[in-house]
């Protein structure tokens, strides 16, 4: 999978998105690929699914911008910084 990403990173004449805490976007974000993170947060509860981001992946995120709706979603767009220094203790 990860000559495949790559491959795709490489290619692809603009930006890539990767909807869903997938496999895939998990094994973008391991191998650094991943130059902004968003997400969208609902205030409704489901536990028991997959994780947004993968355990024991550390990255350097800055906040640029913050969106609110009347629904109380909220949109959170972060810069991932150091994608050279990722750590991953899983």
């Amino acid at each position: 999978m990860a000559s495949s990403l790559d491959g795709c990173h490489t290619e692809s004449a603009g930006g890539l998105t990767i909807e869903g805490p997938t496999t895939l976007a998990h094994s973008a974000l391991r191998l650094g690929l991943v130059d902004v993170v968003e997400l969208l947060l609902c205030p409704t509860v489901v536990g028991g699914r997959t994780r947004v981001l993968p355990d024991g992946l550390r990255l350097a995120l800055t906040l640029t911008r913050e969106r609110r709706f009347a629904n109380g979603m909220v949109q959170l767009t972060y810069d991932v910084h150091d994608r050279a220094g990722l750590t991953d203790r899983a």
